[in-house]
């Protein structure tokens, strides 16, 4: 059994793990207007290669081997091989993406610090979308079946195996993978750690970006948000000084 970051072994499973989920891509076609898009930590290009009506799209990773694939995919999509938090484009966009929990990846002080990046590319009246869960009610040391799928002669157990950091703060999610492939079977485990934050803390991450929510939603299908009751919140952030 081999212990690997998430990237190593994901990479190459991502979307046969995801690749079914397409209500966040339709929330982004109803939502995402103007010429160009960035979507930060686009991993395999599900979400960019689905969104073909702009003009010009560019899609940020820290994984080459993620990036490999979104090429396969769309060859139309300019890809950029880069930290989030870090990164430099001669160039603005009307819509940023940071989708399916991205975003929590980062301990508060790096959402800031990734958030004012996105910022300083962002066009006026440009928006950027930030999709996560809320803080999860899991109980530790359970194991949970994430996933169970199935392509060719692929076969995938996604397990995962919750703790809390003292703080409540750090989720370290113990990920075990059973993989039947071609023939053969192996085990391998992974850490991921994700550091979840209610509205009211993103809220403030927001404003110490220099960004401001103009819409918050509770789900892909626009259902209303409820701070106690959401599993999910979809940010739609804007400029402060946009409201000045």
């Amino acid at each position: 059994m081999l212990r690997k970051s998430i990237y190593d072994i994901e990479w190459k499973y991502y979307d046969l793990l995801y690749g079914d989920l397409s209500e966040d891509i339709d929330f982004y076609r109803r939502f995402v207007k103007g010429k160009s898009l960035l979507e930060i930590m686009c991993g395999t290009g599900r979400i960019i290669s689905s969104l073909k009506n702009l003009e010009e799209r560019y899609g940020l990773d820290i994984d080459e081997r993620m990036l490999s694939i979104m090429r396969s995919k769309d060859k139309k999509i300019v890809a950029i091989k880069a930290d989030a938090r870090e990164f430099s484009i001669k160039k603005k966009f009307d819509n940023i993406i940071i989708g399916l929990n991205s975003i929590l990846m980062f301990n508060s002080d790096d959402k800031i610090k990734l958030l004012k990046n996105a910022k300083k590319h962002l066009n006026k009246n440009g928006k950027i979308f930030v999709d996560a869960i809320m803080p999860p009610d899991l109980e530790e040391g359970v194991v949970y079946l994430g996933d169970y799928k199935i392509r060719g002669e692929t076969e995938i157990y996604r397990y995962f195996v919750p703790y809390f950091s003292p703080d409540m703060r750090i989720l370290h999610l113990r990920y075990i993978y059973d993989i039947f492939e071609m023939g053969e079977y192996r085990r391998e485990t992974a850490m991921l750690l994700l550091y979840p934050e209610n509205y009211q803390e993103m809220k403030e991450i927001a404003n110490k970006s220099g960004l401001k929510i103009k819409n918050v939603y509770g789900g892909y299908d626009c259902k209303r948000f409820n701070s106690s009751k959401s599993e999910r919140m979809i940010l739609v952030l804007k400029k402060v000084e946009e409201d000045e």
